[in-house]
This record gives structure tokens, sequence and C-alpha cells, in this order.
């Protein structure tokens, strides 16, 4: 099993991580948002928002999603860019191209080559202060 699975354990009601299809989204690319946003169920996003967003399953930002603010919940996958702090119960795993600068408070973390990453490393009540920048071998 991959890090990621490790990261993600599927809920009991599902053998693998909801299908697209089932997920909620929030909103895809291009809605400028303004305020806070909560998600009850698994989702993933998109758009550009200015303001923190909360989240009681797994979340996914997507390539070209832009966060300015706080992400708090349970696991979360990023592929697009956040300037804010993640604190997630679960693990993190910030994607190839996927852009980071503020904290990461997590259980667990992964992190894949291109990815950018800027700020204080909190597993498990261990603190590091790091910046990333790796680089894919493409």
């Amino acid at each position: 099993m991959s890090l990621l699975g490790h990261l993600f354990k599927p809920r009991r009601a599902a053998a693998k991580a909801p299908a697209k299809a089932r997920l909620t989204q929030l909103a895809s690319a291009g809605p400028l948002l303004r305020g806070k946003l909560h998600a009850k169920a698994a989702g993933y996003f998109g758009g550009d928002l200015t303001g923190d967003l909360s989240a009681d399953e797994e979340f996914w930002l997507e390539p070209g999603g832009v966060i300015r603010g706080d992400l708090r919940g349970g696991d979360f996958s990023i592929e697009g860019t956040v300037r804010g702090d993640i604190h997630a119960s679960g693990g993190v795993a910030l994607k190839n191209r996927s852009r980071l600068r503020g904290d990461i408070h997590a259980h667990a973390l992964s992190i894949e080559p291109g990815a950018h990453f800027s700020g204080r490393l909190v597993i498990g009540g261990a603190a590091a202060d790091l910046t990333l920048n790796l680089q894919s071998k493409a």
C-alpha cells in the first residue's frame, strides 16, 4: 500500500477512497470566494478562496485551486496553492506542483517531488522549521 493509502485510510463503509462523482464539489476553477467554507462530506475544491476552510472528512484541493486561509479537518490532499496553516487530525499529502506557505499540524505527512513547502511542521507534537523545494526528475 502506498504512503498516501496509509494517510487516507478508507472509512468502514467504503473499501476505497470515494470516487470523485460521489464527492462534494465546493467550487470548480474560476470562482472567487470570500468567507468561511465548511464541508460536511468528503469533497474537493478548485476555485479561489480567501478565508478559512473546515472539512469533516477527506478533502482535496485540485490543481489550480487557491486557498488564502487556514484549513482544519481530518485528511487533506493538496494539489493547488495554500497560503495559511493546515490543522489535520489525520494526514496531509502535498502533491507534485503543490505550494504551501504556512504551518502543518498533522499526524502524518507525504510530500511528492515537485511540491513546495515553507513553514513550520508539527507531527504528533514534534516541531521543526522547514523550507522544502522538491524538484521532480522529469
